[in-house]
């Protein structure tokens, strides 16, 4: 599995919309510092192709809006895992709403699933085992190291095959 590639820049993020835009499903999920600020806010977004894991950093991007509208785009099928959090996240912070969205906690719900956790699905249906010491991380802080960046990733990387 190579490395996700970061995106701190709007050239980076103009470079990978043409990916992201032309896929016909991409994964996403969002970190945030809800455990340590009285406004949380979105401090990370993962998204992934069937090719590529990308990590944004909404903290140093100024304009996200390239991302809103594929996040708009109902052709586009936008796979989360137990999305309500990530959906209000993106809708108080940056206005966007998400069209086309299939939740895989609800898809497991509805299979009969007992434990809906992602971890739980990973484990169960890849052999992955997600280290959830950074679940209540303060996303807000940088510079972000390799083994945080490799967390988020797996938060989407498998949500696709899943």
């Amino acid at each position: 599995m190579k490395p996700p590639l970061l995106v701190e820049t709007s050239q980076k993020l103009s470079r990978i919309f043409p990916q992201l835009s032309g896929s016909q499903y991409i994964a996403v999920d969002t970190e945030s510092n809800s455990f340590h600020a009285y406004f949380e806010r979105l401090c990370l977004i993962q998204v992934s192709t069937p090719e590529e894991d990308y990590i944004l950093d909404p903290t140093v991007l100024e304009d996200l809006s390239p991302l809103g509208e594929i996040l708009a785009d109902p052709s586009i099928e936008k796979i989360f895992h137990a999305a309500s959090n990530d959906v209000l996240g993106f809708k108080r912070d940056f206005r966007f709403h998400v069209r086309g969205l299939f939740d895989t906690a609800i898809a497991g719900k509805l299979l009969g699933y007992k434990h809906l956790g992602l971890a739980t699905f990973l484990r169960e249906h890849f052999g992955v085992t997600l280290d959830k010491k950074w679940q209540r991380w303060n996303w807000a802080q940088r510079p972000l190291e390799e083994k945080q960046l490799d967390y988020a990733r797996l938060d989407t990387h498998y949500l696709i095959p899943l």
